[in-house]
């Protein structure tokens, strides 16, 4: 394991065997937005700009993750809600991948935001790990991140 993976409490652990999570990276979303269009997250300490439409899938991800259900959301869902064109598309999926690897523990996007034979996603970390400021992203400039910024806890 890499020096940077952090400590688990028991529940944490617990939670770990119940639902297989694959990693141990931190994320946090400040709710801040540098110019228009552009979001930050950090990701294990890196700060990175997301654009909206690749923003608003992760804060989906994030949003299913505290639920504390293990994560998982429906590919016709995130359809449904707007979020990847059609189902069965999966550029979305790689992009954001391929925006947040770098910054990964392991460098492994598919492990990070894991893909079922069900054809769901989620973050694969524990929700322990996964941070925002509320109430920025509830003053975000775009009202779908404000929508998803009231479900969360």
């Amino acid at each position: 394991m890499s020096p940077e993976v952090p400590s688990l409490t028991d529940t944490q652990l617990t939670d770990y065997e119940r639902h297989a999570y694959l990693c141990h990276d931190r994320l946090y979303i400040p709710g801040t937005h540098p110019r228009e269009r552009s979001n930050n997250v950090f990701l294990n300490g890196h700060d990175l700009n997301l654009g909206d439409f690749l923003f608003a899938l992760l804060l989906r991800f994030v949003v299913e993750l505290k639920k504390g259900r293990g994560g998982r959301v429906s590919s016709l869902d995130l359809s449904a809600e707007g979020f990847v064109s059609e189902p069965g598309r999966y550029q979305r999926y790689s992009n954001l991948r391929t925006a947040l690897q770098g910054s990964l523990l392991e460098n492994d996007g598919k492990k990070f935001i894991e893909a079922f034979h069900s054809k769901t996603y989620r973050l694969s970390t524990h929700p322990d790990f996964v941070t925002y400021d509320k109430e920025r992203l509830l003053n975000h400039p775009d009202s779908d991140m404000r929508d998803l910024a009231e479900k969360l806890p």
